[in-house]
């Protein structure tokens, strides 16, 4: 665990819908226009909770524009590099061939094994990334009868991950616009873990804290 020295402690208070005062000792800095702030407020108040993303969409008021857009079928993660296949339409007759759900299943595989050699050298940031594709890779293999395009429930929930994942997004990079900030942005960015759930999982060594007081 940090010492009480080394701890970087910030204050995130909400100023109005999208405009919120980040403090850190005797500096203050002001952010607008950054609704990801609601997601992440909700995710750090309860460490560990596991949020799907349709619930998490409804904490922000009004919905961001992305969540009214018809969403692009896909199946797989686009930012799974050699495991992306998307689907241009509406139809539910799109599906993956055998060798690309053999090669899904390879992929889930070596991940497991590089999860456990993370797990064994403390490395928090390889976890979350790791753990977040096979959240991904896990949730195409448990659909329907195999890879066949999304129904309209799951287009709903492909929606609403994507809508949280920009949102998230643009409220890091709104944060790193400040130098002061950055440490905090990174930290964000490492321990809130997205996909169709959501959770913010810190690692106990990371000096970092952020609360928000009512």
């Amino acid at each position: 665990m940090p010492s009480a020295d080394s701890m970087q402690c910030y204050q995130v208070v909400q100023r109005g819908h999208e405009c919120w005062d980040i403090m850190r000792k005797a500096h203050s800095f002001h952010i607008t226009r950054c609704d990801g702030l609601q997601i992440v407020r909700e995710l750090v108040d309860h460490p560990g909770v596991s949020y799907p993303a349709n619930e998490l969409i409804k904490i922000l008021s009004p919905p961001p524009p992305d969540f009214l857009k018809p969403a692009p079928l896909y199946v797989g993660d686009p930012s799974v590099t050699g495991f992306s296949h998307y689907v241009s339409g509406r139809g539910d007759d799109t599906r993956i061939d055998q060798q690309a759900r053999m090669a899904y299943r390879k992929r889930l595989n070596d991940l497991k094994e590089e999860l456990t050699e993370a797990e064994g050298l403390n490395d928090w940031g390889r976890q979350a990334k790791i753990l977040r594709e096979i959240g991904d890779l896990e949730s195409e293999l448990l659909k329907g009868a195999g890879f066949f395009g999304c129904k309209p429930q799951d287009k709903n929930r492909e929606r609403a991950r994507l809508c949280v994942f920009r949102s998230l997004k643009r409220a890091f990079s709104q944060l790193s616009k400040e130098k002061e900030l950055h440490a905090l942005s990174l930290h964000l960015k490492q321990a809130i873990r997205t996909g169709h759930a959501c959770v913010y999982w810190p690692s106990p060594v990371d000096p970092i804290q952020v609360t928000f007081p009512t």
